[in-house]
């Protein structure tokens, strides 16, 4: 079965996630959603410097251009919030605030309702705005909090420049580390060990948009048909133009912003890595003993994230000119490259996830793919999307080494003001 297919797949999924939260919003008559950031059409995307050398079905996949939807924020009355970032009232939950929509059924059969009606529920006073920025996902996945939480807490950030962050508890170290640096100090941590609920007389919940639906700029189909008649000067009836913002992505704000607490700490980037999986327990290099000898041979040193604190993953990151590693939330860490630096990825061939292809053009990185294939498997690829992306890879060692030799060659360039 093609990638294209499972690329449909999931794009069918999003949109109609969102025609349901459409249908879903009417119910919430006290909540409004507020534009806080306009689209950003046809971005253009650099495609990978070894694209001609990659299987034709494979290099199809990498698009050459983007479009960012526009960002809002729900504002709503009178709410309760559990530990794992569910917003209820009574009987209903609030389907933006789950990152898949399928965990509705989970929370209707729990006894998340129940909570809200306990002696010992705290309440926020209307006083104050809470903002809530996590899910399930981000409360333990250094991927979605990074990607997708820390944009929404800047757009908040953007519109109410007071308010009061929940964060989840207990919270992983990166969470508390960029929230340091980014300065936010007004924080009330939320339990998840029991799901503990709270009752927020105000909450902004900015809008999740998942980094990879940022190639499609889909909210609905709607939001979608405005950007089309507005790109070709054209005014649907009814409709509002959308204006075209010219400036930095908001994952490059948070890139700016985090990076800008690293100043004092120069660093020329000269080192050569490869971030192994080993220690995890999906996406692993299954001959990754037959690669370490190749990456040897090039000068690479082999590192595991797990043993390094946040801010030792940043300084890292800003003395290496050639980040090499296989899929995954390791890969994060090459939004604090210095511009000019070169990635590698290997990729499941079966299962094309351009997050990190996305991210390496924004901010101005040379990106090599390297598609791996997925040994033993019987699973149709349309079966569990889920298990095929978190399968353990092997990749073609010969083709890994070319790849190598190629990204190099290329001449290194140091940009010191990041």
């Amino acid at each position: 079965m093609k990638v294209t297919i499972i690329r449909k797949s999931f794009r069918e999924t999003v949109y109609r996630s969102f025609t349901l939260i459409a249908r879903i919003l009417p119910l919430w008559k006290e909540t409004r959603a507020e534009d806080v950031l306009p689209p950003m059409f046809s971005l253009p995307v650099s495609l990978p410097v070894n694209y001609e050398k990659l299987p034709e079905e494979f290099a199809n996949q990498f698009v050459k251009t983007k479009s960012i939807p526009g960002r809002r924020i729900f504002v709503m009355k009178d709410v309760w919030v559990s530990g794992r970032g569910v917003v209820f009232k009574y009987l209903r939950i609030f389907a933006p605030s789950l990152p898949w929509l399928r965990d509705m059924t989970l929370y209707r059969k729990g006894m998340l309702f129940v909570k809200q009606w306990a002696k010992d529920v705290q309440e926020i006073p209307d006083t104050e705005i809470v903002a809530l920025v996590y899910d399930n996902w981000s409360a333990e996945n250094y991927y979605h909090w990074m990607i997708e939480s820390l944009p929404r807490l800047l757009l908040v950030q953007k519109k109410y420049p007071d308010f009061q962050l929940l964060i989840p508890d207990p919270a992983p170290g990166y969470i508390r580390s960029t929230i340091d640096l980014l300065g936010f100090k007004n924080v009330l941590p939320l339990s998840r060990r029991d799901d503990k609920v709270i009752k927020v007389s105000n909450l902004a919940l900015p809008e999740l948009v998942y980094y990879e639906e940022e190639e499609y700029g889909s909210q609905s189909a709607y939001r979608l048909q405005q950007a089309t008649a507005s790109e070709k000067n054209m005014q649907l009836p009814g409709s509002v133009p959308l204006p075209r913002l010219e400036e930095e992505e908001l994952i490059v704000k948070v890139r700016r912003k985090l990076l800008k607490h690293f100043y004092n700490k120069p660093a020329v980037p000269e080192r050569r890595i490869f971030v192994s999986r080993s220690r995890q327990n999906t996406r692993r290099l299954l001959n990754e003993n037959e690669v370490l000898p190749v990456l040897e041979k090039y000068g690479f040193e082999i590192i595991y994230f797990e043993g390094l604190s946040f801010n030792e993953q940043v300084q890292l990151m800003l003395e290496t000119a050639v980040f090499v590693s296989v899929h995954g939330s390791n890969m994060v860490n090459i939004l604090f490259l210095q511009s000019g630096a070169r990635v590698v990825e290997m990729m499941n061939q079966a299962f094309l996830n351009d997050a990190y292809y996305l991210m390496a053009s924004s901010i101005g990185l040379a990106y090599y793919s390297v598609p791996c294939t997925m040994p033993g498997t019987t699973m149709p690829l349309s079966e569990d999307t889920v298990a095929i992306n978190d399968a353990d890879l092997v990749v073609n060692v010969p083709e890994l080494e070319e790849t190598l030799h190629t990204a190099l060659q290329q001449p290194e360039r140091v940009n010191k003001a990041f």
